[in-house]
């Protein structure tokens, strides 16, 4: 039954024709379509009568009042029909309003502009015309509510529930998990070739929390025993990324090549194939995982036997003490006889030394003494050494505790006990013992990487007092340039902020206050918008103004995946951005240099799959037409200018 809704107005003469199911009425203004069962019809003596309320008052924030004016609303009506258009239904219709956003002048602008963010036409349709206006009337309430960052709870249910969905459906490729029973063999390559091969992509420090009995597969697998040379777990056995995971198990099902083109993806991959090269063929050579589980356990036999072989620890009389000063004075006192009577084991060289090596055998305790220097504590035979027992070399570390450590001795043990004092963290070990180094070696192969991927800004300036520097960086506010901040602000370095949004900018120097109020003094905001070379050119005189000398330009800040668009000076936007305002600043600043300025360049890794040419390069090489744009390719080609400008800042002065 077709509802009618107060704000159509019935004051026009009924019309009706002997046998006529439907009339229509002018309203002076639009038509009705009218039924049989309206109320006139069914109560034709009724003095009820619809009429039009007054609108009500406009609200004083300008915000929307409920109140749509029809006149101001294109109302149409059809007829609802079956499937095919068969069985018209002659009473039940359907309304359609809409209305457009030029000519709603009944609605302030900031709502007309809200809404032009949703739909230049706005229009509902339902089967009568109060829920049409309903619908319209809670879509531009909504559209006045004030956006919110964090994502609703309704979102977050149905994102919950795609997932666990998604877990749930079977990948009918062989996958590689932790929870699988037998290992990936020769045998699977069919399952590769038809179905292909996906791995589960979890963190190894929260294996536990990651859903493994929902990730079905009617392929699980295991990976046989092999060594990780990605960066983060270089040298650690088993704990292998994903591409180094897929790479090893499309290797001993034999598709080798396929392999290859994988690692070669990544400037370590070379370094898998080599530590694993011995194991991979073996595997390869299998024919079923049980071959595979009977080489890598000979394998593993035999790497042991070579760990134990000669083999040997210091023997002591002195007996190891609970607190940390008994400790110092015995490694100190049994310095001299420990040279005249110390076996140094060595480790045989199963591998490329990396950082896996530190690792101590069974009943051995690494300890550093007030003054940095590292000994080693065997409880089994209570003896002590000053050189690793596996790699036979000695360590130090910095007399000083690492930023927000401090120092304590337990009331009841008396054990050295150290504590960070923003989180209360609690530790027996010494955490200076982190960044411990080893000592100068004699030889340029027995050098040492001492970061990695994993290291943060603030291990890599541990120890360094940046009092009296100062160092200015682009694009500060947030991301790596934040971090790299406040890690400078921490050790005493005085941070010029060059960014383009000042609001951002203020919050960003205010959590520096909020963590430590000497670090936050120490930084300043100055404008630089990277799309201008007119504010880069501004923000270089008003640097050079306060400033005589700069110690560290950082030039982090960039655009990633912006479409083709051209600054005010006229060059693509993601070039400007990227390099050439970075560029044009420098040399700015170049007056403020000497020869112990560090001029630091982020680039990426991107910048590898660039399609700059060799030769003849243009402005339209790197200022390409919209029809010839890409954005990605405008930013690998953006960070490879980054790398060739750093170079050339490289070079001695003088050389080209």
């Amino acid at each position: 039954m077709n509802k009618l809704v107060s704000t159509l107005l019935r004051t026009a003469t009924t019309c009706r024709t002997l046998h006529s199911v439907q009339a229509f009425h002018v309203l002076g203004r639009l038509y009705s379509y009218k039924s049989d069962l309206a109320l006139e019809a069914i109560y034709p003596n009724s003095s009820l009568r619809l009429y039009t309320p007054p609108p009500p008052a406009a609200k004083p924030d300008g915000t929307f009042n409920g109140y749509i004016p029809l006149e101001k609303v294109n109302i149409t009506y059809s007829r609802s029909s079956g499937p095919g258009g068969q069985n018209v239904n002659t009473v039940s219709t359907k309304v359609d309003l809409r209305f457009h956003l030029q000519t709603a002048s009944w609605l302030s602008e900031n709502t007309r502009n809200r809404l032009a963010h949703l739909s230049e036409l706005t229009r509902s349709q339902q089967m009568n015309t109060a829920d049409a206006l309903e619908k319209l009337r809670t879509f531009i309430r909504q559209a006045e509510q004030p956006l919110s960052t964090e994502p609703s709870a309704e979102t977050v249910e149905k994102l919950r529930r795609r997932h666990e969905k998604a877990a749930r459906e079977r990948f009918p490729g062989l996958v590689l998990t932790p929870v699988g029973v037998n290992c990936v063999s020769p045998q699977d390559r069919d399952i590769i070739k038809t179905s292909g091969i996906a791995v589960v992509d979890c963190s190894w420090a929260k294996l536990d929390q990651t859903p493994f009995n929902k990730m079905r597969s009617p392929n699980p697998r295991l990976l046989p025993f092999l060594v990780a040379a990605n960066p983060i777990n270089y040298g650690k056995p088993c704990k292998l990324s994903c591409v180094e995971a897929i790479a090893a198990s499309m290797y001993i099902t034999g598709y080798k090549q396929e392999a290859l083109w994988y690692l070669n993806k990544f400037s370590w991959g070379h370094s898998f194939v080599e530590l694993n090269q011995e194991l991979l063929d073996a595997y390869a050579g299998c024919a079923n995982s049980k071959e595979i589980l009977e080489v890598q356990q000979k394998y593993l036999e035999t790497a042991s036997d070579e760990l134990q072989q000669d083999r040997g620890f210091p023997s002591s009389d002195s007996e190891e003490t609970d607190e940390d000063e008994e400790a110092e004075e015995t490694a100190n006192g049994s310095d001299e006889k420990g040279k005249e009577k110390c076996f140094y084991p060595t480790m045989p060289a199963l591998m490329p030394e990396s950082d896996s090596e530190d690792e101590l055998p069974p009943a051995w305790e690494e300890r550093a003494t007030s003054d940095g220097f590292v000994y080693y504590v065997n409880h089994q035979s209570k003896s002590t050494q000053w050189t690793h027992p596996r790699t036979g070399k000695m360590k130090r570390v910095s007399g000083d505790l690492p930023l927000g450590w401090t120092r304590h001795i337990e009331e009841d043990t008396r054990k050295v006990i150290f504590v960070e004092e923003k989180t209360q963290r609690k530790s027996y070990t010494d955490p200076r013992l982190a960044f411990a180094v080893e000592e100068a070696p004699t030889q340029v192969g027995e050098l040492r990487q001492r970061f990695d991927s994993g290291t943060n800004a603030l291990q890599v300036l541990h120890g360094r007092d940046l009092n009296g520097k100062v160092a200015l960086i682009t694009g500060a506010n947030t991301g790596i340039g934040f971090e790299t901040a406040r890690s400078l602000a921490l050790h005493g370095c005085e941070i010029i902020f060059a960014c383009r949004d000042e609001p951002s900018t203020k919050v960003a120097i205010d959590r520096l206050l909020a963590e430590k109020e000497a670090a936050g003094s120490r930084c300043h905001f100055v404008s630089l918008d990277l799309a201008s070379l007119r504010s880069t050119k501004q923000a270089a005189e008003e640097v050079k103004k306060r400033y005589k000398h700069i110690d560290m330009l950082i030039l982090n800040a960039g655009v990633f995946a912006l479409p083709h668009s051209l600054t005010d000076d006229g060059f693509e936007r993601t070039f400007q951005v990227n390099h050439l305002a970075h560029f044009y600043l420098t040399n700015l600043l170049s007056e403020l240099f000497d020869h112990t300025t560090r001029v630091v360049v982020v680039s990426s890794e991107s910048h590898r799959m660039s399609t700059l040419p060799a030769g003849g390069l243009s402005e339209s090489d790197l200022c390409p037409p919209q029809h010839k744009f890409w954005s990605m390719i405008a930013y690998n080609n953006s960070k490879l200018c980054n790398v060739l400008f750093a170079m050339e800042l490289a070079k001695p002065q003088g050389q080209v």
